[in-house]
């Protein structure tokens, strides 16, 4: 399963899909892509499957995650969480991200 939107699906430059799984079954799915230049990665999807919540899936993703982002350099994990997104950002807080910034929009009437 591809998250909505995933570029050129899975031949998109710098952009990687990797699945979440637990004794070979899939539980989830995170897409990210890698700045080379700074030394970071850009989580655009991250998703465990609603039947595979509230069991640890996510935070030993996002540790195993880091583990292999370390060993190959990378230093910043960057994401935006929607704010009505308690559970997400709860999570990303819990391991240990931090709020560094606001995302704002506004609707426009049509003429």
């Amino acid at each position: 399963m591809l998250p909505p939107c995933f570029p050129n699906g899975l031949e998109t430059d710098k952009h990687e899909l990797l699945c979440i799984e637990s004794d070979s079954e899939l539980v989830g799915y995170l897409w990210h892509s890698i700045n080379t230049d700074d030394k970071s990665t850009f989580i655009y999807d991250f998703f465990i499957f609603s039947n595979r919540r509230n069991n640890g899936y996510g935070k030993l993703a996002i540790s195993a995650f880091e583990s292999k982002l370390t060993s190959i350099g990378i230093e910043q994990i960057k994401l935006r969480v929607a704010y009505h997104n308690q559970r997400a950002l709860k999570l990303y807080q819990e391991v240990g991200f931090a709020i560094s910034g606001y995302n704002l929009s506004k609707k426009i009437a049509l003429n």
